[in-house]
């Protein structure tokens, strides 16, 4: 049984640095974690408003600069690409199919031909 005043929470609340009103994130962290929700968003290749706007919410709370978001954003992109490349090819042939599917995701991710061709395996 608690004690009349004891914390009832076993998990500390986070705090504030002094002087400040909001939670102090560290960036490394933070970009970390908004990696991982922009993996979330862009598992089906697109993003809704309501995403667009969880994306810019945790943007503007993880102190994310729109140059970081794009660069970030960027690499997420060409990271799909990448897994999808590597599983067409885990036979050693890229079918018709397949070469549609990833020109597809080229064109909607906006990665250029000379991108594609610095990827491994690329065809």
């Amino acid at each position: 049984m608690l004690e009349e005043g004891a914390n009832k929470s076993a998990v500390p609340e986070p705090s504030a640095a002094p002087g400040q009103g909001k939670l102090e994130l560290p960036k490394g962290g933070s970009i970390e974690l908004y990696r991982e929700l922009l993996l979330d968003v862009w598992l089906d290749g697109k993003v809704t408003v309501e995403e667009e706007q969880e994306l810019s919410n945790f943007r503007e709370l993880f102190r994310i600069s729109q140059k970081d978001h794009e660069l970030l954003q960027r690499e997420i992109k060409i990271g799909a690409y990448l897994e999808a490349l590597r599983i067409a090819w885990r036979d050693n042939l890229i079918t018709d199919i397949e070469q549609k599917t990833l020109q597809g995701m080229c064109d909607k991710y906006g990665i250029t031909p000379e991108e594609t061709s610095r990827c491994p395996g690329s065809i």
